[in-house]
C-alpha cells in the first residue's frame, strides 16, 4: 500500500475544501505545499444544486481572491410566493444573483488551488480515518495518508464528521429537476427572474419551491426544485416529489417524476460540534443555513473558517479542535447561518397552519419592487 504523509489533508474537494485550501495557501504558503486535497470524484462531476452565486457568495470568493471564470445566467429579480401572494423584488444593484452549472463552477475552483501549489488527488476515496495522539491516518482505495490535522469536506453523508462522534444532525432534503426552457418566453429568461415559492408549507412541508434560470451550453433549462427542512420530513419524501410535479404543472411545466433527483442535507446548529482531535468540518459536512438551503456560501465560508483553524493549530502545535463550533459561529457566514437557523424556526418549526399565518405575515412586510436585496442576500 503507498503511503504519503502531510501536513494537512483536505477530504472533499467542492467549494468548501476548495476554499479551505485556498485559504490556506493565501495565508501559509509553505503550508499550502504539504497540503493534499482528496476527492472520490473526477472533476468535472454533476452535483445537484441550484446554483445559485448570491452577493452573499461572492463576498467568501472575494476572501479567497477567486473569480471562478464560467458561463452564468444572471437574475435581475426574485419573486416571493406564498398562497395568492406574489412580492417581487428587484436589488438597486441590477443583479439579485447568478446562477452557474456546479460542474464548471466547483471544476474551476480546483483549477485555481492547482495553480496556488496545493497538491489535488482525483477519483480516490477516503475509506477509513483514524485519528491518534501524534497524527491522523486516513485511508483511501489507493493507498493510506499520514498528516497531522483533517478538514471533513465531504458533504452530508461525512465520515470526517462520524469520526469526531457527531450524528448526523437535523436532516433535510432537496429535489432537483431541470426543465427545457423557452428563453423568449419563461420569465426566469425574459424577466431574469428566480422564484421562491412557500406554498409547501401550506401542505405541511417545511421549506420551499424554487425555479431559477440555467443553461447547458446553448440550451436554457429551468432548474427546478422543492427543499425540506422541518421536523415533519420523515413522512414527506414521496409527498414533495407529488407536490413538486403537481406545483410545476400549475404553472405551466410538466415534469417526468422519473427526472427528480434528490438529495439529502444537514441544517446548520450553532450549538453543534464540528471539530474534535485533529479533525473539522466544513460545507455541507458542516450544515447548511435551513431557511433558504443555500449551500455555496457557506460552503466557501465554512471552508474559510476550517482553513484559519487548521492554521491557528499549527502555530500552536495544539490540534485539538473541538471548539471549532464557536470559531465558526463568530465568523461572517456563521453569523448569517445563525440568523437563518432563527427565521427557518419560526417559519418551518411548528405545525402547518401556524408555518403559514408566520410566512403570511412576513410577506405582508414585504412591498412589491421593494428596493433593496432579500433577506441575508438570498
Amino acid at each position: 500500500m503507498n503511503r504519503a504523509s502531510h501536513s494537512v489533508v483536505i477530504i472533499g474537494a467542492g467549494p468548501a475544501g476548495s476554499a479551505a485550501a485556498l485559504r490556506i495557501a493565501a495565508r501559509r504558503p509553505d503550508l499550502a505545499a504539504q497540503t493534499l486535497v482528496l476527492d472520490r470524484s473526477v472533476f468535472p462531476r454533476d452535483k445537484l444544486c441550484a446554483g445559485g452565486v448570491s452577493p452573499l457568495a461572492e463576498s467568501q470568493l472575494a476572501r479567497v481572491q477567486a473569480a471562478p471564470e464560467v458561463s452564468s445566467c444572471p437574475v435581475a429579480a426574485v419573486e416571493f410566493g406564498l398562497a395568492s401572494c406574489r412580492e417581487l423584488v428587484r436589488p438597486t444593484s441590477g443583479l439579485a444573483f447568478r446562477t452557474v452549472l456546479r460542474r464548471e463552477f466547483d471544476a474551476s475552483l480546483l483549477d485555481l488551488v492547482r495553480r496556488r501549489g496545493v497538491s489535488v488527488a482525483e477519483g480516490e476515496h477516503v475509506r477509513a480515518i483514524e485519528v491518534g495522539r501524534s497524527g491522523i491516518s486516513i485511508a483511501t482505495d489507493r493507498g493510506e495518508h499520514h498528516a497531522l490535522v483533517a478538514i471533513g469536506a465531504d458533504g452530508a453523508t461525512s465520515l470526517a464528521r462520524r469520526t469526531i462522534g457527531v450524528g448526523s444532525g437535523p436532516q433535510g432534503f432537496a429535489l432537483e429537476v431541470l426543465v427545457p426552457a423557452d428563453s423568449g418566453l419563461d420569465a426566469a429568461f425574459s424577466d431574469a427572474r428566480a422564484t421562491f415559492d412557500f406554498a409547501p408549507i401550506k401542505a405541511g412541508l417545511g421549506g420551499y419551491c424554487w425555479i431559477f434560470p440555467s443553461a447547458n451550453g446553448d440550451a436554457p433549462l429551468l432548474n427546478c426544485g422543492i427543499a425540506v427542512f422541518a421536523s415533519d420530513r420523515s413522512r414527506s419524501g414521496q409527498h414533495a416529489r407529488s407536490f413538486l410535479v403537481q406545483w410545476l404543472a400549475s404553472r405551466g411545466l410538466p415534469c417526468d417524476s422519473s427526472s427528480i433527483r434528490g438529495h439529502g442535507l444537514i441544517s446548520y446548529r450553532p450549538e453543534t460540534r464540528l471539530g474534535g482531535l485533529r479533525v473539522c468540518l466544513a460545507g455541507d459536512a458542516a450544515g447548511i443555513d435551513p431557511y433558504l438551503g443555500e449551500g455555496i456560501p457557506c460552503a466557501l465560508g465554512t471552508g474559510i473558517a476550517a482553513a484559519d483553524a487548521v492554521i491557528a493549530a499549527s502555530d500552536r502545535n495544539d490540534f485539538d479542535l473541538s471548539r471549532h463550533h464557536e470559531r465558526v459561529r463568530r465568523s461572517p457566514i456563521g453569523q448569517v447561518m445563525e440568523r437563518r437557523t432563527l427565521r427557518a424556526h419560526a417559519r418551518y418549526g411548528r405545525d402547518p397552519v401556524e408555518r403559514y399565518f408566520l410566512a403570511a405575515r412576513f410577506f405582508g412586510r414585504v412591498r412589491p419592487e421593494q428596493a433593496g436585496s432579500p433577506p441575508d442576500s438570498i
